[in-house]
């Protein structure tokens, strides 16, 4: 008994996460591209609802490879307020036009001319999610771009999913979790949140 809306939230992303890992297990350089909630297709019909409620999901949507950022290779189907070129040139319209991806989710590689987007940038996508999933609510473009994330999840909001997002929204490329290690955490927690809801516990 209880509300199951802690599990339902982790088993999608974990399913998201092993649709990640297999693509990206498919080629050093095959990356989504554009992980965001709309890229993500939930089996809401009643027949096709697993014990609990918790739903079958499918990533849609995949793009690109990864490479080099470089000059008018960028696409932003909305824009990331204060995000800067790394040779500090604001965004300009002629950068929007090949590399698809939506700013409130890109990495900070796919927002820099000289960024090299990998497997670590659909890490950092998925974090965001993640995060907007556990807050209900959006955040802001400005936070996630800067990595200002103090205070975003409410005191007590599930510490150990915390430190996860903590880890996949990292600024550094290299501290990020491959998306094998986020896939096995996110077993492991969304078994702990199944165990608590079966006895009628929060997980904190």
């Amino acid at each position: 008994a209880g509300d199951n809306t802690q599990v339902r939230i982790l088993d999608v992303c974990l399913q998201v996460a092993r649709g990640l890992q297999y693509t990206h297990s498919c080629g050093r350089d095959l990356v989504h591209g554009d992980v965001k909630p709309a890229n993500v297709l939930v089996m809401t019909a009643k027949e096709d609802m697993k014990p609990g409620g918790v739903v079958d999901v499918v990533v849609a949507d995949f793009g690109i490879f990864g490479g080099r950022v470089e000059s008018g290779d960028r696409l932003g189907t909305d824009s990331c307020d204060g995000a800067l070129l790394a040779d500090g040139a604001p965004p300009s319209p002629d950068d929007h036009k090949q590399r698809g991806y939506t700013a409130s989710y890109a990495s900070p590689e796919q927002l820099q001319r000289g960024g090299v987007v990998g497997p670590s940038s659909d890490v950092w996508s998925l974090g965001v999610m993640m995060l907007e999933l556990m807050c209900r609510r959006r955040v802001t473009k400005t936070a996630v771009c800067r990595g200002d994330l103090a205070g975003t999840v409410p005191p007590g909001q599930l510490s150990d999913v915390w430190d996860l997002l903590s880890a996949c929204m990292s600024l550094s490329v290299d501290a990020r979790p491959d998306m094998k290690d986020v896939v096995t955490r996110l077993e492991k927690l969304t078994q702990a949140a199944i165990d608590m809801l079966s006895k009628g516990e929060t997980m904190k």
